[in-house]
């Protein structure tokens, strides 16, 4: 009995088909994926996803701060983690705070009149009250640093009490 090759293509074919579909489907799912993982990453850009990772104050921190004042912060947390940052100086409301981004706890109040705010890896300023957008991060040059003297802490107290971020581009 001779077999014909026509035959066993039609015999493979029949088995092959569900493979095919399966592949196919898995192709546009991969697709799919890419596309939303793109629009993820342009909603980032914007400053419009969140971690829901909250902002707390450490108790040993002679600080207080509405709920209001922690939810922007926590957002301004993302901006700065984002940016690459694990400490922080963040300027809200013309206070300027050290932040510990990776745990999203405020350490303490910085003012003018410290030497140092210590080793910090750049300054996040807290948006206004009822302004949107992402919370400008500013890395410091170089990585951590030996800490941002007191005159540098006056001008982001003072640029963050008059609603400016002295930030570029």
């Amino acid at each position: 009995m001779s077999v014909d090759g026509a035959m066993l293509l039609k015999r493979l074919a029949g088995a092959a088909t569900p493979l095919s579909a399966a592949a196919a489907g898995a192709t546009r799912a991969v697709a799919g994926g890419a596309e939303a993982f793109a629009a993820l990453l342009e909603r980032a850009g914007r400053g419009e996803v969140e971690s829901g990772l909250k902002v707390t104050v450490s108790p040993r921190c002679d600080l207080r701060l509405n709920e209001e004042q922690l939810t922007r912060l926590s957002r301004a947390a993302d901006e700065a983690e984002s940016a690459g940052m694990v400490t922080a100086v963040a300027v809200i409301d013309g206070m300027a705070m050290h932040l510990d981004v990776q745990a999203r706890v405020v350490t303490g109040r910085l003012d003018a009149s410290q030497r140092s705010a210590g080793h910090v890896d750049g300054v996040v300023y807290v948006p206004a009250e009822g302004e949107s957008g992402p919370a400008p991060a500013v890395p410091v040059p170089g990585g951590a640093g030996p800490g941002l003297s007191g005159s540098v802490l006056r001008l982001l107290a003072s640029l963050g009490a008059r609603g400016g971020t002295g930030a570029a581009g």
